[in-house]
């Protein structure tokens, strides 16, 4: 599970509710999904933030999960799969990392949902 905090200016917050967070929230399970916390679209959770004075940042993606290996590569995966989308779009994308411990959700019904590749999230979010 993570969740995905999308900080745009108030003017892109309609194409965020519509089209651009679902894209978000696809790309980025594929991009979060590894072999010690395996990730689909269902466990992820996404939040729109107003931001106030972004230069030269279209979305920035704050990525709050448990610590996965080669995050680097996850934030790249991150940024590639969003460009691939939307090309003229400037994203940025940073963890805010928690541990497991200390953790609690109130039970809801799960979705049984298989983690997507980069590759099929790409062409998902594409439509």
């Amino acid at each position: 599970m993570a969740l995905l905090k999308i900080y745009s200016l108030v003017q892109n917050r309609a194409k965020v509710l519509s089209e651009i967070g679902n894209a978000i929230k696809i790309i980025g399970s594929a991009a979060l999904n590894c072999e010690t916390i395996p990730t689909s679209p269902a466990q992820i959770e996404t939040v729109y933030v107003e931001g106030v004075d972004l230069i030269g940042i279209d979305y920035i993606i704050e990525i709050i999960a448990c610590e996965r290996p080669h995050m680097q590569q996850i934030a790249d995966d991150f940024i590639f799969g969003l460009n691939a989308v939307y090309p003229g779009v400037k994203f940025s994308v940073y963890f805010n990392l928690i541990k497991a411990e200390g953790m609690a959700n109130t039970l809801r019904a799960k979705q049984s949902e298989a983690p997507l590749t980069l590759e099929q999230a790409v062409e998902r979010a594409r439509g």
